[in-house]
């Protein structure tokens, strides 16, 4: 989680000083996503997740979107909201993990309001996929839908690993909608790696968001 933390703004961009091979990141991103996808499609069928099991998705999803923020080089997002994406991926984890009594009710409030933080993020994220998808934007603009869309899944499906739905309609809805959000992020994922050239998505200046050693900085929509 530290490499989250090294994100800083400048210049309507986000440089990440990590020295990782883009080979790396896709290896740990192929890895990572379909751990989380596939808790996200059996989830209804396993019946209640143990707490390890939702801290090894949790960890998975927060890995997996660190390396999709290095591998991206252009999210489909302000500036702004970065940092909130990274608080989304960090503070389920520590919801999971946390026995302090002090912090009981916090803890219950945040798992509770977790399927609203669930639905919000993933119809975000489907809706980064649909523009992918259906809008014809051309080769650069789809990868950096396809990117944002991965990254918003996976914020979303962390929130789902955590969320404790009251009333059986929401419940089957969000173990509905969490499995075609699951199958659209391997989609998603697939086709953003392969669709992602050897540097990253230029910016709209025309500027590189490489460095002259070829690791991947990220630069964000303003």
């Amino acid at each position: 989680m530290s490499v989250l933390l090294l994100a800083t703004g400048e210049h309507g961009h986000l440089e990440l000083g990590v020295t990782i091979g883009p080979m790396a990141l896709r290896v740990v991103v192929l890895a990572a996503v379909p751990v989380v996808a596939a808790f996200a499609v059996l989830r209804g069928f396993l019946g209640e997740p143990s707490r390890r099991t939702t801290i090894v998705v949790a960890l998975a999803a927060a890995t997996a979107a660190t390396m999709e923020l290095l591998l991206s080089g252009r999210v489909n997002l302000p500036e702004q909201v970065i940092p909130l994406l990274l608080a989304a991926l960090a503070l389920p984890i520590y919801l999971v993990r946390s026995t302090d009594e002090r912090f009981a009710r916090a803890v219950g409030l945040g798992r509770r309001f977790a399927p609203l933080v669930y639905a919000v993020v993933a119809a975000l994220a489907v809706a980064q996929f649909g523009l992918a998808w259906f809008a014809d934007a051309g080769r650069d603009r789809t990868t950096t839908l396809l990117h944002t869309g991965v990254l918003l899944g996976l914020v979303a499906l962390v929130w789902f690993a955590i969320a404790r739905p009251r009333g059986r309609g929401v419940n089957v809805g969000m173990l509905v909608s969490a499995a075609a959000l699951g199958v659209g992020l391997l989609a998603g994922t697939a086709q953003a790696i392969t669709m992602r050239p050897p540097d990253p998505v230029p910016d709209a200046t025309g500027t590189g968001t490489v460095s002259s050693a070829g690791f991947p900085m990220l630069s964000t929509v303003d």
